[in-house]
Formats: structure tokens, C-alpha cells, sequence
């Protein structure tokens, strides 16, 4: 159970944004749709219980406290999932993130079997759960400290596994010319209505999304769009309005937080194939781009997306030895 509760929260916290849009769905789907601005905050919140209650779990630490922690937990989502199973809306639990769908029915199961085995492991409450040995308690100390700082890194950009459909590698297509429900297409427009989706379909593209105009530093955006015209690639800007500057155009705002999870992030495109992403607090300068327009487009996108691959998977490799071995 430990095992799969770090991993669990470990694979939401590697996508901060998805997991809030999923926690904004639970909230309109059990009608509190004044707490959706503090999903984000919620669905981190939520994979910290889950991570750090399972390296408690891993560590063996205050048992008897970690197994009335663990039990409602479960017992929570238990009640969760069979409210979507009886009412089965068109949602996704989010269990694992976007690592792995579970249909409804399929998460209940998953709830119940661990249902079981908490009464397996900590039925009766009543009784001595035996000690761990002291060192279990660094251990899980390190460990809880580790996620929570892992938790803010994923939270900055600087871990991150792309699974959207605008993944680097995904080939776009024009809004005006496919029928496909799900083909990656970002359907964005000039001020007169006109699909302009064919501008970042041929040659070396710069997408700027902001779906969150009011948060955003248009002076800053506007500097930056100068200097990336200087190092050769088309630059655009996608936003959910449509401000005084050159080269910006409007797009739904649920498609520009799938394209880049980073308010006002960049994602760079190769004759319509995504290639690699950046947060707004790391966007590339004009030398940075001037390099990559000059390197093969796959070596590019290859490296970008086993630095993040790398990164995750070598944090579950760290905080499971940390818990088993100390």
C-alpha cells in the first residue's frame, strides 16, 4: 500500500495544473464551484497526504496513527468512486494522473482491494503493532522532507513528464481541414474569426501561451517575442483575449493549458511537430533558439523529454531506497 500511495502521488505531482483541472471537476461534480480557484492548491495538498502517509506506511513509523490515517483515506475514496460509479459522469478519477485511465468501475475495485487490505494490516486497532527500529524515522523524515520539495519542483516546472495530447513528438493539425475528435489541434484566430492554426504548421515555430491574460506581463511578452523573430523562428502568442500587439492570437483556454502547462510558457514547433517546452520562468533566449534551429529537430526532442523522464524516475528510485533501505 505505501508503494503504490507514494507512487500515486508522485505521478500527480509531476503535472501540478492536471491535477487541479481534474480536482476542479470534483468540485463542479459535487457542486462546490466556489472552491475550484483553490484546486491547484487542493490537488497538490491531496498528493502530499497520499505520498507522505505511504512513505509512513514504507517506513513503518507511529503505526497506529499512519494505520487511522491510511484507513480513512481509503475509506474516502472508496466513497468517492462509488458515487462516479452510481452517477458516472464523463470524468476521469485521476488516480494515477494521466499515467493510467481507470473507467469508473475499475477505480472502485482498486479502492475496495485496498479497502481489504487495511483490515488485512491494521485490524484490530486494539494490541501492540510492534516498534520500528529509530533509524525508520530518519528515514521517513527524509523521505516526507524529499517530497515536499520534490512537490514545489514540479510546482516550479522543473520535473515534468508530458501525457497530453500536445506531448513533444505530437504532429498538429489544421483546425479547418480534419473532422478527428482527437487529433491534436489548437484552434486559435485572428480578431476577425479567421483560423490561422496553418501559421505554426509549416517551418520553426514559437508558441507563447497565456491563459491567464491578467496574470501575465505583456511588456515582458512583447521583449520576448521581439527576440525570438531575431533568432529566426516565427513567434506567436495565444491567448484567451486578444491585446494591442503584433502576432497574437486567441484560442480556448482549456487547449492553451493543455499545450503548455505554464502560463505564459513556450512550446517550440517543427513543421507542425511539437518538439520541446519551457515554463515562463525558464523561456528560451534568442541564442538558446538560434541553437536549436540549427540541430536536428528528434536529437532535440529526445533530450528534452528523457531530462524530465530522468528526473521523475529517478526521484521514486531515490525515496523508495531511502524508505527500504535505511
Amino acid at each position: 500500500m505505501g508503494l503504490l500511495l507514494v507512487l500515486s502521488g508522485v505521478l500527480k505531482m509531476v503535472d501540478p495544473v492536471g491535477t487541479g483541472l481534474i480536482v476542479a471537476e470534483y468540485f463542479k461534480f459535487f457542486g462546490v464551484p466556489a472552491l475550484i480557484p483553490w484546486a491547484k492548491a487542493a490537488g497538490i495538498g491531496v498528493c502530499l497526504l497520499e505520498s507522505v502517509t505511504g512513505a509512513a506506511l514504507i517506513a513503518g513509523v507511529w503505526r497506529k496513527v499512519v494505520a487511522a490515517i491510511t484507513s480513512a483515506l481509503i475509506l474516502s475514496f472508496t466513497a468517492i468512486t462509488l458515487v462516479l460509479l452510481i452517477r458516472n459522469p464523463e470524468m476521469d478519477c485521476g488516480c494515477f494522473g494521466r499515467y493510467l485511465t481507470l473507467t469508473h468501475s475499475q477505480s472502485f475495485i482498486k479502492n475496495l482491494v485496498f479497502c481489504a487490505l487495511c483490515a488485512v494490516a491494521f485490524l484490530p486497532f486494539r494490541g501492540h503493532m510492534g516498534n520500528p527500529k529509530p533509524i525508520k524515522y530518519i528515514a521517513f523524515h527524509i523521505g516526507a522532507v524529499s517530497l515536499i520539495v520534490f512537490a514545489y519542483l514540479c510546482y516550479s516546472g522543473w520535473v515534468y513528464d508530458d501525457r497530453t495530447p500536445f506531448a513533444p513528438g505530437a504532429e498538429l493539425f489544421n483546425a479547418s481541414r480534419t473532422n478527428l475528435d482527437d487529433a491534436p489541434i489548437l484552434s486559435f484566430y485572428d480578431a476577425a474569426g479567421e483560423y490561422a492554426d496553418s501559421l505554426a504548421l509549416t517551418g520553426q515555430v514559437a508558441i507563447l501561451s497565456v491563459y491567464e491574460p491578467e496574470e501575465a506581463d505583456w511588456e515582458e511578452i512583447a521583449t520576448w517575442m521581439a527576440e525570438a523573430k531575431q533568432a529566426g523562428v516565427t513567434a506567436i502568442t495565444l491567448s484567451t483575449i486578444l491585446p494591442d500587439y503584433d502576432k497574437v492570437f486567441a484560442a480556448d483556454r482549456k487547449t492553451l493549458m493543455t499545450l503548455n502547462r505554464s502560463n505564459g510558457g513556450v512550446t517550440y514547433i517543427d513543421d507542425g511537430e511539437i518538439i520541446c517546452k519551457w515554463t515562463a520562468s525558464r523561456r528560451p533566449d534568442s541564442e538558446t533558439l538560434k541553437e536549436i534551429i540549427t540541430s536536428e529537430p528528434t536529437e532535440v526532442m529526445i533530450n528534452h523529454v528523457m531530462k524530465g523522464k530522468r528526473r521523475m524516475h529517478g526521484f521514486l528510485l531515490y525515496i523508495y531506497a531511502v524508505l527500504l533501505l535505511l
